[in-house]
């Protein structure tokens, strides 16, 4: 039986999104991106999942798009310009839909993250890395600038490691990827798999809507100017307060004892 591009399993309240084409470096092709698409879709609607991780099997994580398949489409009607359009419509469709889905994800790297699969990285809420992983743009090495995969990276990394990840095409280490801001922490090699699940299992254990709304919250003020931002962080913030999760965590405070949630995450009750 041909083994699926994409595995996904349920581990209590979280969503395992495993992307399994390791003889191909993991690239993204056209069955691998609709496998991913299809499984954004399917969760933003699945009111058993609070968190997303995304990782790979074998030493490379993604190798951005699949160039033999690239090719291919090349030898096509009108010199494949259709059907390469096609495929870069369908990937920012797919990267859109990270994050546009309600639950956050988090995108676990084990090993070299390069063009569209530094894409990924970054376009999704977090990230972390094994110590070895490293992060690339080299499409100005082949004469294609990593227009897409600069969409999430100049909205996630500082600007000016930016400009240099995209012009040089030279890879970042994974401290050199925390420092610039496109992960937020390194593991041993070793200890990479255990570590995103303990923050993997951190996060989902959090009151699910109250997980939903700071994503959305985020998403709603990062681009605002600073006095708009505050209104409508303020809006947020007074609902929230209004909300039983809030009450409850309030109260479990002043208490000293532990919340019960009562609109998913789990129960933390002693």
């Amino acid at each position: 039986m041909t083994e699926p591009v994409l595995i996904s399993q349920q581990d209590g309240a979280i969503r395992f999104l495993t992307m399994n084409r390791p003889n191909s470096r993991n690239a993204l092709n056209d069955d691998l991106i609709a496998a991913l698409d299809e499984a954004f879709t399917e969760i933003a609607t699945d009111d058993k999942t609070n968190l997303v991780v995304l990782r790979a099997e074998g030493t490379v994580f993604c190798a951005g798009h699949d160039l033999g398949e690239i090719v291919d489409k090349r030898n096509g009607p009108d010199e494949g310009k259709a059907a390469l359009r096609e495929v870069i419509e369908s990937c920012s469709r797919m990267m859109k839909k990270i994050a546009a889905l309600p639950q956050p994800v988090l995108a676990s790297v084990q090993g070299m993250a390069t063009a569209a699969g530094c894409q990924l990285v970054a376009q999704c809420d977090m990230a972390v890395a094994a110590r070895s992983a490293k992060f690339a743009t080299p499409g100005v090495n082949i004469g294609l600038f990593c227009t897409t995969p600069m969409i999430p990276i100049t909205r996630t990394v500082h600007a000016k490691a930016a400009a240099d990840m995209l012009m040089t095409a030279e890879p970042m280490t994974a401290d050199q990827a925390r420092e610039a801001g496109l992960i937020s922490r390194v593991f041993d090699d070793y200890d990479i798999d255990d570590a995103t699940l303990a923050i993997a299992r951190t996060i989902a254990e959090k009151p699910r809507q109250i997980l939903l709304l700071g994503k959305d919250a985020i998403r709603q003020t990062r681009d605002l100017p600073l006095e708009r931002a505050y209104d409508v962080a303020t809006d947020i913030m007074s609902n929230n307060l209004m909300r039983d999760e809030a009450v409850e965590g309030i109260s479990a405070f002043r208490d000293k004892r532990h919340p019960i949630w009562s609109h998913g995450g789990a129960n933390l009750a002693r």
